[in-house]
């Protein structure tokens, strides 16, 4: 199975690449992970139509490296809350007929309508706002817990 995450803006911080690195060999045993950094688009000023441009501008990046055969999953502080059992079984429910998952994560003004429209699932972790680069570990985390749930192997109690 093939794990990928999209995500705009690029990790920086030791610490961040450091959890990285830990959670990429802990999933190395349940799937392959690819990690692709869109450039994030400058913000011209906060007014509606810029931000709207910059996130259309956005999408078409991340639409070229978007596959008809993935289940995409884009989070979205307004999408569907999942506890790590109903993530899981999102999951296993959908691995036979997609072997390659994309998680898609936004820059701090969110994501295009557009690319919105493609997921299969749009996933809420909280109504709380969290760094966008905190989001991608916490999304590894997730996976991570997931496949040791299928697994029934103890980690997520």
């Amino acid at each position: 199975m093939k794990i990928e995450i999209i995500a705009v803006g690029k990790l920086k911080a030791s610490f961040e690449l450091e959890a990285f690195a830990e959670y990429k060999k802990r999933l190395s045993s349940f799937c392959d992970l690819i990690i692709t950094e869109i450039k994030e688009v400058t913000v011209e000023d906060e007014h509606h139509s810029s931000i709207e441009n910059t996130l259309k501008q956005e999408a078409i990046l991340i639409e070229k490296r978007l596959s008809d055969k993935a289940f995409i999953v884009v989070l979205d502080i307004q999408g569907k809350m999942l506890n790590s059992e109903g993530f899981a079984a999102v999951i296993q429910d959908n691995q036979l007929k997609h072997n390659h998952f994309i998680f898609i994560i936004g820059s701090a003004w969110g994501l295009a309508s557009s690319i919105k429209e493609k997921a299969h699932l749009r996933w809420s972790f909280s109504l709380l706002t969290f760094p966008h680069t905190m989001m991608r570990l916490m999304v590894l985390e997730q996976v991570y817990r997931a496949f040791k749930i299928q697994h029934r192997q103890p980690y997520h109690k």
